[in-house]
């Protein structure tokens, strides 16, 4: 609070302020360590996003009909369904003068600029997102249509509103980062989802549920846009009872078979 109020003197030009605000920059504060134990130990451990979870919030968002709430259904069904970020479906706001030059046609208010998250112009045209449209350049294609959870979200886009950024508030104006994620506990809370359940989960939850069908490691790392099995392996992949039990399957088939050899 107090590195607000020192930022907003600061910006009036009280120059008391600016020399207050680099101190505290310098400054090292740390909680001692027995409050920081005691506030670890009250969150809520964080749980995979499931498809389960991701439904509900979906369902929840398109019943209220706002247009704030189906672009988080619409976000959170994108974010499980590809296996994307969450900033790379809302984007964000960064300020003006950070930019060395602002890009053509940039969405500006106030002194913030939007720095693009996914656009309906990024899939609309023959209905396949190519992520190499959106500012991180990563390799990754979908055929949309392949993803009911996603096309259920759409569908209640009217068709007039299918333009610009998919994550907006009721003014139309893409989400920042806070907004997005109030929204988004407000629906999971009204489900009844874990509070464990963040929403930056749903990337994770994705790969998850991908790996516990089946699906081969590489082609999971390829959906989720990665150079490095190795990162896909260490970060994304759940542990699960049934990959164990078709390993223990497997060995003791195995151990069978030469048994009767």
């Amino acid at each position: 609070m107090l590195s607000i109020l020192l930022n907003y003197g600061v910006e009036l030009g009280l120059p008391a302020c600016l020399e207050l605000a680099e101190a505290l920059e310098r400054m090292t504060l740390s909680p001692p360590r027995e409050l920081l134990d005691e506030w670890r130990s009250k969150k809520p451990p964080q749980l995979p996003m499931t498809y389960a979870y991701a439904e509900a919030i979906v369902d929840e968002g398109l019943k209220r009909g706002a247009r704030r709430y189906r672009s988080v259904a619409l976000g959170v069904a994108a974010q499980f369904e590809f296996t994307i970020a969450q900033i790379d479906v809302i984007g964000s706001w960064e300020k003006v003068e950070h930019a060395r030059k602002l890009p053509e046609g940039a969405i500006v208010r106030g002194r913030h600029y939007w720095i693009p998250g996914l656009r309906f112009e990024d899939f609309l045209s023959g209905m396949v997102l190519d992520m190499r449209r959106s500012k991180n350049s990563k390799p990754g294609t979908f055929d949309v249509i392949e993803y009911p959870l996603f096309m259920r979200a759409l569908a209640s886009v009217p068709e007039a509103e299918r333009r610009g950024a998919v994550a907006i508030d009721d003014a139309g104006h893409p989400f920042n980062k806070r907004h997005y994620q109030t929204l988004y506990r407000e629906l999971a809370d009204s489900r009844a989802v874990p509070k464990g359940v963040w929403n930056m989960n749903a990337r994770h939850g994705g790969a998850t549920e991908a790996r516990q069908s089946g699906v081969p490691l590489e082609d999971t790392s390829e959906h989720l846009q990665h150079s490095n099995l190795q990162t896909t392996k260490r970060h994304y992949v759940e542990p699960n009872i049934e990959t164990t039990r078709r390993v223990a399957r497997a060995r003791v088939a195995h151990r069978e078979k030469k048994d009767t050899a």
